[in-house]
């Protein structure tokens, strides 16, 4: 009995030690780790060229009043499939009360970008160059004008197009310029000429490649 107790404690000593040593080679082996990075920067940047260039007339047309023959010699600047950045416009005599032309145009935005437009802004310049708008707008000249607002559509998404106009109309008779004098007079010489310059312009914001559009402005404009 003696013997028999004496090796079952050795047994049990061995099994302790056993125990013992894969404990220890358990935490041996985790405390061997490592770590691998990867680290680098980029840059973004807007792309203004793209704006400019990608957002354009793409038509235009002058509709007048058809019982007028004195506003038949029209001419509107040509547009090609790339479109333009400038329309430049010119229209007949106006000889009567209530004639009018109206230049209608299409914009295209064919960038990347959501192209936010802000309305029109127009000024009228007599043939000394001076600014007349706001006689203009107040009805104290010899024509008025009108211009379309894009309301709900002045958010341009890519691929997509809005349309717009402005008419210009006599509203008050002319009788001649006294400057002109009267062997001089013709009806070709004696006229007023006003110059319009119209400006549109549009602020660049950020477009996702989902169909989700990021609401964040971008630092583009046309």
């Amino acid at each position: 009995m003696t013997n028999s107790k004496k090796q079952v404690r050795k047994n049990r000593r061995n099994k302790k030690g056993i125990l013992i040593l894969i404990v220890l080679l358990a935490i041996g082996f985790a405390a061997v780790t490592t770590t691998l990075y990867i680290n680098g920067t980029i840059r973004i940047g807007a792309n203004q060229k793209n704006f400019d260039d990608k957002l354009v007339f793409t038509s235009a047309n002058i509709s007048y009043d058809q019982k007028s023959s004195n506003v038949l010699q029209t001419t509107i600047t040509p547009i090609g499939e790339d479109g333009v950045k400038t329309l430049e416009f010119s229209v007949g005599v106006f000889k009567n009360i209530g004639e009018y032309a109206t230049v209608n145009y299409t914009i295209m935005n064919d960038s990347q970008y959501i192209a936010e437009l802000e309305d029109i802004v127009c000024k009228v310049f007599d043939e000394e160059e001076t600014d007349i708008t706001d006689k203009v707008s107040q009805r104290k000249e010899y024509i008025s004008l009108e211009t379309s607002s894009f309301g709900a559509n002045k958010e341009l998404n890519p691929g997509s197009s809005t349309s717009g106009y402005l008419t210009v109309t006599m509203i008050k008779s002319y009788v001649g310029s006294t400057a002109v004098a009267d062997e001089e007079k013709s009806e070709d010489t004696d006229t007023k000429t006003y110059t319009i310059k119209c400006t549109i312009k549009a602020n660049a914001k950020s477009n996702s490649a989902s169909s989700d559009n990021d609401d964040a402005s971008g630092s583009a404009s046309a």
